[in-house]
């Protein structure tokens, strides 16, 4: 199936600004164990700062931007990958002119306990 055929929504507003996800493979599709997600983040969008006891694996499709991991910062493009370690707070911001496409992986279910969040992170 090609990925403009998955209903594009845009995240909710407590979420981040000018950004659409499409669920491109869950549970619903029969997947027991990941979920593949579309994000497709517009100039000048953000999705807001959050933690959660499962992991990210993210590659870049289009675009650029920076993602916060703990304290640190990334500036990634085209062709790279990340990864976000589970309960670790973390937020990406379209930086460039064109929309920022990324593709990310998650567990069905969380991989870790709920533990506080960890705001430091090598």
């Amino acid at each position: 199936m090609h990925y403009t055929e998955v209903e594009e929504s845009k995240v909710p507003e407590e979420m981040g600004t000018k950004t659409t996800i499409r669920w491109l493979i869950s549970e619903k599709d029969g997947a027991p164990t990941y979920a593949m997600r579309y994000f497709r983040i517009g100039p000048g969008g953000h999705i807001n700062a959050h933690s959660h006891p499962w992991e990210h694996e993210i590659f870049v499709v289009k675009g650029q931007g920076v993602v916060r991991i703990g304290l640190k910062h990334y500036q990634v493009g085209e062709g790279y990958f990340i990864y976000v370690p589970p309960n670790v707070v973390h937020e990406y911001w379209n930086t460039g002119l064109t929309p920022w496409e990324i593709i990310c992986t998650i567990p069905n279910k969380p991989s870790v306990g709920e533990d506080k969040p960890i705001e430091e992170c090598d």
